[in-house]
């Protein structure tokens, strides 16, 4: 039997039996005529054929004798070789369906199954590397195209997840196995700056170069010359928020593929809005500050702004933010003047704000003082020092981050209007954050976002709830240590996946003593009883205020109920007209204070709303709700 039997072919040669390695197959020919019957396993080898193949400079006869030679060679060699080695006639054949391992049908069931990073580790050289013959070329190359297509998608799912240095070991081994790939380079200088590694980029850029003119006689692309440039544009700042030792990102891999897709269109020529989307606590800011520090850890133009509820009348605020963080030298000086009508120091002095002058030309002087970050001057500068300046570098793509933007004021809204219609080529993407509880349809952000929906110029993205196992992760992360699993259920109930909630519990948790005895285990669990972290429950307490009587007092019926509570139930206990209790109601959807449980019940968006919407009540008002509750029930 031939269970014991496993053949490599992928890199060095290998045959072993039973764990012992079969040393009888050692010359290059006779691995070339077993490597080629296996290739064409199960299709019947014309002895006339082969012979020929191999010893196409013999006359007929002798290639016919070295051809038996070889297979009683090979026969002798392999163990139980009539099981998988069938001689009938003129031909060979090769036993498809017998009990054997062989390397490159693992390496092709793994690429099959999807299993990429196992077909990587399966796929230890080309084929049979050591054979010259036509025939191998094409399956050589088949296969090798696919254990590229491998490292690909890893390195792609690594970048996606955030992991650099492990997406850069997969980036240089496709540049090792494919030298002259554009593409595949800036992989590499694109992980190298993500790591912070500016010099070995420009080793790897400068190798590239010289390597493409060496064996094509041209000069890189314009796109990777681009990314040159960029490393030659030492002085690029920093964008502000989280530092690149902030802890890892846990979770959002879709809403991380969405944002990364948005950020290649953009460079790509398609300036938009990306809107994240989401209640209070849900990571909008911290997933729009990782793609932040992603784009200017590349050396890109990046800068950030946030509006606030109190500053919504101050006209211009994000945007001044904005130009304040590069510098204005570039602008041309009729320009410079227009933007110190916001920006007194643009060119040294103010000229104040009149309110008679040209709206349109100031725009379109913030819209120049921007998109001016996307030439890369002083790259070319530096690089003609060093004597290899890039021709024709496209535009390096922007990034611009405005935080809250529901707060954001009537004036800049439209000038981002301008700005992502006034060039339909430019390189830019804003990225705006929103809390959906105070989205409303009269605020200034409404048209905008109708505007650019209208025109495409938009992309929204919803972030829900964190993943069972993202919670833990998150909470882990936050502890530094890993999770009691008897405490994971608890977490997982009382945070509903919010990550505010995660963050705020697992510090709470953390700051018990250790360590942690059963009685301590136990108390724990009751965590949802407990009173909630100051911090949380601030960021309640201020989404309840926001409410209006008539809508507090809906939400606390229903925080008394402790379930969903019927719409009847409610129209009944309220004392209210049916307008007044559908205005209301709909202010809570709005705010994401309530949700539809079905078509005529409503309940809580999270149970800790509840407990901080009943906790804030007085005892008087608890008893009143109880009653009015009991009445309208007994009236059912």
């Amino acid at each position: 039997m031939t269970d014991g039997l496993q053949i490599q072919l992928l890199g060095e040669f290998c045959l072993t039996y039973n764990g012992g390695r079969v040393t009888a197959v050692h010359s290059p020919r006779l691995r070339a005529l077993l490597a080629y019957l296996i290739v064409h396993r199960g299709a019947p080898q014309p002895r006339q054929h082969l012979a020929f193949m191999f010893w196409p400079d013999s006359s007929e006869e002798q290639a016919r004798t070295n051809l038996r030679n070889l297979v009683h060679l090979l026969r002798q060699a392999l163990p139980h070789s009539d099981c998988c080695l069938r001689c009938e006639g003129q031909v060979l054949l090769w036993e498809p369906h017998v009990p054997y391992a062989l390397d490159t049908v693992e390496f092709e069931r793994a690429m099959e199954a999807g299993e990429y990073a196992r077909a990587v580790a399966l796929y230890s050289g080309d084929l049979l590397p050591e054979c010259y013959g036509d025939w191998i070329m094409p399956e050589r190359e088949r296969l090798r195209q696919m254990y590229l297509l491998a490292l690909e998608h890893q390195a792609q799912v690594s970048e996606e997840a955030r992991e650099f240095e492990a997406a850069l070991a997969l980036a240089q081994q496709l540049l090792r196995e494919d030298p002259l790939c554009e593409s595949h380079c800036r992989r590499v200088l694109r992980l190298q700056m993500l790591g912070g590694n500016r010099a070995a980029a420009l080793r790897t850029y400068h190798a590239f170069a010289t390597a493409l003119r060496r064996e094509v006689g041209v000069d890189p692309s314009p796109a990777t010359q681009q990314v040159y440039a960029q490393l030659l544009q030492g002085g690029a700042p920093a964008a502000p928020g989280p530092t690149s030792a902030a802890p890892a990102l846990v979770g959002r891999q879709r809403e991380w593929a969405m944002l990364e897709a948005a950020w290649d269109a953009a460079a790509a020529g398609h300036p938009h809005l990306v809107l994240l989307t989401g209640e209070v606590g849900i990571g909008k800011s911290r997933l729009a500050e990782e793609l932040l520090n992603w784009v200017a850890r590349q050396n890109y133009p990046a800068a950030a702004a946030r509006c606030y509820a109190a500053e919504g009348s101050l006209p211009y605020g994000p945007v001044v933010a904005w130009l304040r963080s590069h510098p204005l030298a570039a602008l041309a000086a009729p320009w410079r003047a227009e933007v110190a009508r916001i920006l007194p120091d643009a060119d040294g002095h103010s000229h104040g704000l009149d309110g008679d002058w040209e709206r349109h030309r100031l725009f379109e002087a913030l819209a120049r003082a921007v998109l001016a970050w996307s030439q890369p001057c002083g790259a070319e500068r530096r690089g003609k020092e060093r004597g290899a300046a890039p021709a024709g570098v496209p535009p390096l793509p922007i990034l611009l981050l405005l935080d809250d933007i529901q707060w954001c004021d009537h004036d800049t809204l439209d000038w981002l209007h301008f700005l992502l219609r006034w060039d339909p080529r430019s390189r830019l993407l804003v990225i705006g954050t929103a809390r959906v509880e105070d989205m409303a349809a009269d605020q200034p952000l409404a048209p905008l976002i109708a505007s650019l929906r209208r025109n495409g110029l938009i992309a929204e993205i919803e972030l829900g709830p964190l993943e069972r196992d993202d919670i833990f992760a998150l909470a882990a992360q936050v502890m530094g240590r890993a999770l009691d699993p008897v405490l994971a259920e608890p977490l997982r109930r009382g945070s509903e996946g919010n990550p505010l909630f995660v963050v705020e519990m697992a510090r709470a948790a953390a700051s018990r003593a250790e360590p942690m005895d059963p009685v301590r285990r136990a108390a724990m669990l009751a965590a949802a009883g407990q009173p909630l972290p100051p911090k949380l429950l601030s960021v309640l307490r201020a989404r309840l205020a926001q409410l209006s009587p008539s809508a507090l007092a809906i939400a606390q019926l229903v925080a008394v109920y402790g379930r969903p509570c019927h719409y009847d139930t409610l129209a009944r206990a309220g004392g209210e007209s049916e307008p007044e209790l559908v205005q209301a109601l709909d202010e809570l959807w709005r705010r994401r204070i309530l949700r539809e449980v079905d078509e005529e019940s409503y309940d809580f968006t999270h149970e800790k709303l509840r407990e901080v919407c009943y906790e804030e009540m007085t005892a008087a008002r608890r008893r009143l709700a109880h009653n009015r509750l009991a009445e309208a029930i007994t009236a059912e």
